[in-house]
């Protein structure tokens, strides 16, 4: 089979040759992908004998991407046919695309000879040097192309090769080691530069090998090296010479380098004072959207005196009535037995219980939301509905516990006066209410962080101002001390809920220690951060914390020890 694959690879390869050669350029660059080097080599030769003897078939040997199929094929192949052929057709190609700088032609004529006087053969060797020294004698291009584009580092590293290949370790083969004869051809043509060329500074890299040559070398080597060194030494070459170029060289790239550090710091001043820019103009805006924010807030306060004024008392008594009259309708002692009722059944059954139960809950939010009926109130706690509502904060699973059930709790402690609260705390809620604080649901933590308020805020008006806090130890027994300072520093709460966890430490330890250095730090430091604001009532309230927590000898040291002092409250 192989050998089948074989004749039909060369049947079809002699179908190509037969073919005009600019059309058969798209063919050849599909056999150069070939694996086969029986295509793949007869591809090669062609297209070398197309490229010498067809100039004009270079661009479609570009259009074909045959450039980048060579470059691979020499990145894989380092020696043999492939290697030569490519290499071969490569050069022609460059040597055909009419470059205009002489010295980089220049180059590509000495290319070839450099590459004989490598020659493991001492004759083509010898010729190869031979016929570079006298290109040099004759071609001022020649002499500055070889000055100036790296054949001195050639030199240089085929004059050290010896050094690097005997270091390794035995097992390298004695052909590896560059030949005399080489090194020899290579001193020649360097000898032909220092005696015909001008500006000889590139060869003063050669200067530490060919001193060391001097020194341990034998024969022509030695000789050769002595006669180089004293030519350059006489034109004024030396290492020296390169150490001030390199010094110099370090200058101006440590110039350019700082140049561009002012620059970047110039850059970072600009930025800077653009965003300093951006940051005034956005606290303008703020400032203007607050005082407008103002003025509409006092003309609404204006427009509802106004209605106040224009509706009566009487109108407000009668609405007073019809809602007494709504709340009587409503049937409490029902709405406790359906939030009494446990969630049980299969999955749809408990939904729907669920669902019954936070719609009777809405119903009471609607009735009662952001209005003041202290009998209607008393009403709902009075039916067992506030019972309900903490055995289901103290037994469901937190995930099954929704807002409606929290903010009806939360509408039942506001707006209302203390002779309702009164009636609440007797319930004990705490422990229900601090369970909730680990809840995911932020509006439910919200709606639990000021229910605790009201009610300890209430605890703190029925007893004396300078007395500690009467619901401290029933807060202390569930760990609701810990639970409120865990809340206040979960990342996903509102600072509405952070400032409100913030004064009920201020009720909590009215005149009693933080014994707890973390929490004292934490809490006193937002609540003085709190003053600085703008808004008057979250000022007012931070203070009064502040004031609670100062009756205590160490807290007041914690809140002074800043130069800190109590502005007004008024």
């Amino acid at each position: 089979m192989e050998e089948e694959s074989v004749r039909a690879s060369k049947a079809a390869f002699n179908e190509i040759n037969s073919t005009n050669c600019l059309a058969n350029i798209p063919q050849l660059a599909t056999a150069l992908r070939s694996p086969d080097k029986n295509i793949l080599i007869p591809a090669l030769k062609h297209i070398l004998d197309i490229v010498v003897n067809e100039p004009e078939s270079i661009e479609a040997v570009y259009e074909n991407d045959i450039v980048s199929i060579l470059n691979k094929l020499l990145s894989i192949n380092q020696e043999g046919e492939i290697y030569i052929l490519s290499n071969a057709i490569m050069n022609v190609i460059g040597l055909r695309s009419e470059v205009v700088d002489a010295v980089v032609r220049a180059r590509a004529a000495t290319e070839p000879l450099i590459q004989i006087i490598h020659s493991l053969n001492e004759k083509q060797s010898k010729q190869g040097s031979k016929a570079l020294s006298d290109l040099i004698t004759e071609n001022e291009t020649i002499r500055n192309s070889l000055l100036t584009t790296g054949f001195a580092e050639v030199v240089l590293h085929t004059l050290t090769s010896n050094n690097q290949i005997q270091s390794k370790q035995s097992s390298s083969s004695t052909s590896d080691i560059i030949p005399i004869f080489i090194k020899v051809g290579l001193l020649d043509v360097v000898l032909r530069l220092v005696t015909t060329a001008e500006g000889l500074q590139p060869l003063a890299l050669l200067i530490p090998i060919l001193e060391d040559i001097k020194l341990n070398g034998e024969g022509e080597l030695k000789s050769k090296s002595k006669k180089i060194l004293g030519l350059l030494s006489i034109e004024g070459i030396n290492v020296q010479s390169t150490s001030n170029k390199e010094e110099l060289k370090y200058e101006k790239e440590e110039i350019i380098r700082l140049k561009e550090e002012y620059r970047i710091k110039d850059e970072e001043i600009r930025m800077k004072d653009e965003l300093n820019q951006r940051i005034n103009e956005e606290l303008r805006r703020e400032k203007e959207q607050l005082k407008q924010k103002d003025e509409e807030l006092r003309r609404e306060k204006e427009e509802r005196n106004r209605i106040l004024e224009e509706n009566g008392k009487l109108k407000f008594e009668n609405q007073m009535l019809k809602e007494k009259n709504n709340t009587q309708n409503v049937d409490l002692k029902r709405i406790a037995e359906i939030l009494r009722q446990p969630l049980v059944g299969t999955q749809q059954q408990q939904q729907q219980i669920q669902k019954q139960q936070e719609d009777e809950c809405r119903k009471l939010i609607n009735k009662y939301d952001r209005k003041k009926n202290d009998e209607g109130r008393q009403n709902i706690i009075n039916s067992g509905i506030v019972e309900a509502l903490i055995q289901i904060f103290l037994s469901r699973s937190l995930d099954l516990i929704t807002q409606p059930y929290t903010q009806l709790f939360f509408v039942l402690t506001h707006p209302t006066s203390d002779e309702i609260r009164i009636l609440i705390v007797p319930k004990n809620p705490y422990p229900s209410l601090i369970r909730l604080l680990d809840h995911q649901d932020i509006k439910v933590v919200d709606d639990v962080i000021i229910c605790i308020s009201n009610i300890l805020n209430f605890g703190s008006r029925s007893t004396p101002s300078y007395s500690t806090h009467p619901h401290f130890d029933a807060i202390s027994d569930c760990d609701g001390i810990n639970q409120i300072f865990r809340m206040f520093k979960r990342n996903d709460i509102s600072k509405h809920s952070k400032r409100i966890a913030a004064q009920c430490f201020g009720h909590l330890f009215r005149a009693r220690e933080i014994s707890n250095s973390e929490m004292k730090k934490e809490f006193i430091a937002y609540l003085k951060q709190i003053i600085t604001k703008q808004d008057k009532k979250e000022m007012q309230n931070a203070i009064k914390a502040l004031k609670r927590l100062a009756l205590n000898g160490v807290n007041r040291t914690e809140i002074e020890k800043d130069g800190f002092a109590f502005p007004d409250d008024d």
